[in-house]
């Protein structure tokens, strides 16, 4: 019975999301990203030239045959592009499951926050209050709690593994370049600790993101609900309560993933 009222759940999140879709046109973002794609294609031509030249793998290993020689060189040196690209799509599909969905969950509440802003107003253009258009809010305003648990609940151990190898990481890449006097490490450290600290950001961003969208829920007493019904108002109520619930996720029950907890880190 449970998995049914999940699985009505989930389907009435995707009704919403078809009815009110989120428009992704982003023409300054889709220059940006063309350039960095444009930049990374012609570097890597420049880098394969070199390497190919210099008979060097891409990732240097032990091979039972001779791989300087031709074509045995090109047949692995594609063979590895090849299974870096794969690991590099499954890693980054993996550490972006988390942003995707506090993402999608955080437009769901702005737009439920739109359609509860349009039914009040509704409500007091016309006679007849619509009830029933509050109360299917109402029913979306708790899926969405709901997956908001369940969200925190399963990506909680994560969270706090990545929290935790992000800060341990950092610190002693920190000592290392303090007493490292290599200017090729040092630049490689460097690197690494840009990027786990880009990293960081970009889950502690998508939790700040989703709490900000459950806050939008508190327009609604910008709204003239006092002019509507006494009925309409008692369902206001309902809504009232569960506003004061906040939307977050934390890190293993201890961090929440927000700009302060990402701020902290870096401290």
């Amino acid at each position: 019975m449970s998995k049914l009222k999940y699985l009505s759940g989930a389907t009435q999140v995707l009704k919403w999301s078809v009815l009110y879709p989120i428009d992704n046109e982003n023409s300054r973002l889709r220059k940006i990203l063309y350039f960095i794609w444009a930049f990374f294609f012609v570097a890597s031509f420049a880098i394969t030239d070199i390497q190919c030249i210099m008979n060097i793998m891409p990732i240097p290993g032990w091979f039972p045959y001779d791989h300087t020689k031709s074509p045995q060189y090109e047949l692995s040196y594609i063979w590895q592009i090849f299974c870096q690209i794969n690991l590099g799509l499954i890693y980054g599909a993996s550490d972006m499951i988390y942003p995707c969905m506090t993402i999608v969950i955080g437009q769901q509440f702005k737009i439920l926050a739109s359609n509860l802003r349009n039914n009040f107003y509704k409500a007091v253009l016309k006679s007849k209050n619509n009830v029933n258009y509050l109360k299917k809010n109402i029913e979306h305003h708790q899926v969405l709690l709901k997956y908001c648990d369940d969200l925190n609940t399963i990506m909680s151990p994560f969270l706090m593994t990545k929290v935790m190898a992000v800060s341990l990481v950092t610190i002693f890449t920190v000592f290392t370049l303090i007493t490292s006097a290599d200017r090729t490490m040092i630049f490689g450290l460097c690197s690494y600790v840009f990027f786990g600290s880009a990293e960081l950001f970009i889950y502690n961003y998508s939790g700040q993101v989703l709490i900000e969208s459950g806050d939008a829920l508190w327009t609604l007493y910008k709204c003239p609900w006092y002019l509507c019904d006494l009925k309409f108002q008692k369902l206001l109520l309902m809504v009232q309560m569960r506003i004061s619930e906040m939307t977050f996720t934390k890190a293993g029950n201890y961090f929440t993933m927000s700009a302060e907890t990402f701020i902290g880190v870096e401290k």
